[in-house]
């Protein structure tokens, strides 16, 4: 069995914490919304992981 190195940074962007929960605000929809209704994204391979920018909503919305 294949070990994988897992070398990645994650960045993560967060507009306010509130409450002990990390949130942002999506560009699309212009909704505060939990850091978790956001994906995330590798932005080259092997290198920084990061939040998607738009909220799942509005991503599955395309």
């Amino acid at each position: 069995m294949k070990k994988e190195n897992n070398n990645q940074r994650v960045t993560i962007q967060a507009s306010t914490y509130n409450n002990g929960e990390l949130k942002r605000i999506c560009p699309h929809c212009k909704k505060e919304k939990p850091l978790s209704e956001f994906g995330l994204r590798a932005m080259e391979p092997g290198g920084t992981v990061r939040n998607q920018s738009w909220c799942k909503e509005c991503r599955s919305k395309g």
